[in-house]
């Protein structure tokens, strides 16, 4: 069989894009180089599909202090201290 006709075969069904298999093509030389690159690129292309799809995946990435009311103190942190007089500023 074909070197091109193993790699055809290796390549699974809208699992890889062209932009993706031109990349594994400019890095790879050898026929066994080129099949690994692509079945790890499918291997990565399904699980970021997976995380993206599972709700309890994304809900697990969530950092809940984000949803806690802040105080005056931490308020004061973030937008700091200004230096001019917002009054002047909103008569100009």
């Amino acid at each position: 069989m074909e070197i091109r006709e193993k790699l055809v075969e290796s390549v699974k069904e809208d699992a890889i894009t062209g932009f993706q298999l031109k990349d594994i093509l400019r890095d790879n030389f050898t026929f066994e180089a080129i099949r690994d690159a692509i079945i790890a690129r499918q291997d990565r292309n399904e699980q970021k599909k997976l995380k993206m799809e599972d709700a309890r995946v994304i809900a697990a990435n969530i950092d809940m202090s984000q949803f806690k009311d802040e105080t005056e103190e931490e308020k004061l942190a973030r937008w700091g201290h200004p230096s001019y007089d917002i009054k002047k500023l909103l008569e100009e």
